[in-house]
């Protein structure tokens, strides 16, 4: 089996959640766009999208785990 492990980075610090717009009408067509790409390549049960914020801030001296349950 190979081995990949992918993390894609913003250039920027991120934003904090109360400075993120929420999702709109002109975000439809990105979305759609895609979910076609994804549907193409039979990938829809395998990725999912994430909005890139921060909820509060980390310390240098401190370390944020984070548990996902399936």
């Amino acid at each position: 089996m190979l081995a990949t492990n992918v993390t894609l980075r913003s250039p920027s610090p991120l934003p904090d959640i109360g400075e993120v717009e929420p999702l709109n009408e002109k975000d439809l067509p990105l979305f759609q766009e895609l979910y076609e790409i994804l549907k193409r390549y039979g990938a829809l049960e395998r990725f999912g999208i994430t909005l890139l914020h921060q909820h509060f801030e980390v310390e240098d001296d401190e370390v944020l785990l984070g548990v996902q349950t399936w």
